[in-house]
């Protein structure tokens, strides 16, 4: 090779390099020492017009993977990273409103699950706290001073989380008083004057026609139902007072603290303190039972759905059944033995998966399968119970504790047993006869919804 040659040949190496190239010998050419480009990086190298291909963009690690979404449990119960089985699904506790901090421990509606604990659905940042769905201030909110709900009287703002009246006043139940001169209001908060009195330096000036009480009230105890006769005499609910006696009206009689209709109320019918229960109305005295109910005493009885009096008066079911168009029925997620007992399949250790399928050498059934001990308590959500693999928070035979049977009348709330009434006017929940309770789900398959009072149903 010539020194021209060379030095061409090393001016060309010195621009690939500076381009990205590498610079390799080429072969065929008279010069076998020429320096060119290798072809074998032609794939990799930019093209003419400046554009980037697919291979020259970073690609994310192989081992980064998605975070997991609806993971189905293994077979053995276990679940990947801070997951717990829950029956066939890999759930987060401490955000499943579902399973919040254990399997089947669900949030109110409209709560979120945060930490594994329930808490109010609205997030608010500090310093404001969610109350009724919304975020407010309790240092400053005139409606939630100092506390949701707490309400500030007429007149008063809230300050630093206290109802604050201007000066030379206080704040009372409904308004902001002046104590001194407030015939409502008269040395203390609730202290009346009584009608036409007048208040002078905190001390009632009772009217001609009232008397001055014990704790410096005024009272017309000829008319007045709270002090009727008397100081601090008051008269029941629906009384009025006339000439200081206390007097129900027309149709109606004293029954304990109050007047009653006895021709019509529930709780006296046909006479004072006769409660129906179960019933529609009272009529003429008389308790009218809803469509396919008897009357017994005072207690419509259905016999297709009373687990007292299940078919006919008198037969009970079983602590694990419940009544169902008359006849005893295993409750959901039981199974009938030959011995007329109901047994759960997925957790019975001497019926595990079917029945008479016994686990053997001190293994537990644990979703219907015999597996070691050890695989429920792997599982989380869930205790074992002499063999048992169960969640304690919903089962009848274990609630709230290894061996805690709830009633034949009662489910498993939360760890806790809860009485219940059918629902018999019902097919499905909401229902209005549920007053006071609510309704869920039926006891069994085919079972009307129940009223159950705690406020939920899982």
């Amino acid at each position: 090779m010539t020194s021209k040659n060379l030095v061409l040949g090393a001016m060309v190496g010195s621009l690939l390099i500076a381009c990205g190239g590498s610079p390799t010998v080429m072969d065929g050419g008279p010069d076998d020492g020429a320096i060119g480009m290798d072809a074998n990086r032609s794939e990799t190298s930019t093209p003419p017009d400046g554009s980037v291909t697919p291979d020259d963009v970073t690609q994310p690690p192989s081992d980064v993977t998605a975070p997991p979404s609806d993971v189905i449990a293994t077979s053995d119960g276990g679940c990947p990273g801070a997951l717990i089985a829950c029956g066939a699904s890999c759930v987060d506790p401490s955000s499943d409103t579902a399973n919040c901090g254990g399997c089947g421990r669900a949030c109110r509606a409209g709560e979120r699950c945060s930490m594994g604990a329930c808490g109010p659905g609205v997030m608010c940042t500090a310093p404001q706290t969610s109350c009724a769905g919304a975020c407010v201030n309790l240092q400053s909110d005139n409606s939630h001073c100092g506390a949701c709900g707490r309400t500030c009287p007429t007149g008063a703002s809230c300050t630093m989380g206290a109802c604050a009246c201007g000066t030379g006043q206080v704040a009372c139940r409904t308004e902001c008083a002046n104590l001194a001169t407030n015939a409502n209001n008269c040395g203390a908060c609730g202290r009346s004057c009584g009608p036409g009195g007048s208040c002078a330096m905190g001390v009632c000036a009772c009217a001609a026609s009232a008397i001055r009480c014990m704790d410096g009230s005024c009272a017309d105890v000829s008319s007045d139902p709270n002090n009727c006769g008397a100081c601090g005499r008051r008269c029941g609910t629906g009384a009025t007072c006339v000439s200081g006696a206390c007097a129900c009206p027309a149709g109606a009689m004293q029954c304990g603290t109050g007047c009653a209709v006895l021709a019509t109320d529930l709780n006296n019918c046909g006479a004072c303190g006769r409660r129906c229960v179960g019933a529609t109305a009272c009529t003429a005295g008389a308790c009218v039972c809803p469509a396919g109910s008897m009357l017994q005493g005072t207690t419509c009885i259905n016999t297709q759905t009373d687990v007292d009096n299940c078919g006919m008066i008198g037969r009970q079911c079983g602590d694990t059944q419940a009544c169902v168009a008359g006849a005893c029925t295993c409750r959901t997620g039981l199974t009938m033995t030959g011995a007329n007992t109901c047994v759960d399949l997925q957790s019975d250790p001497a019926n595990c998966g079917t029945l008479a399928m016994r686990c053997m050498g001190g293994q537990a059934c644990v979703m219907g399968t015999c597996r070691t001990p050890d695989t429920c308590v792997r599982m989380g959500g869930v205790n074992l119970c002499n063999g048992a693999c169960v969640n304690t928070q919903t089962s009848p035979l274990h609630c709230g504790d290894c061996g805690n049977r709830c009633g034949r009348d009662e489910v498993c709330i939360v760890g806790r047993c809860r009485g219940y009434t059918p629902a018999v006017a019902c097919t499905t929940c909401p229902c209005m006869s549920c007053t006071g309770e609510t309704c869920c789900p039926g006891a069994a398959p085919g079972a009307v919804p129940i009223c159950v009072g705690g406020g939920r149903c899982s």
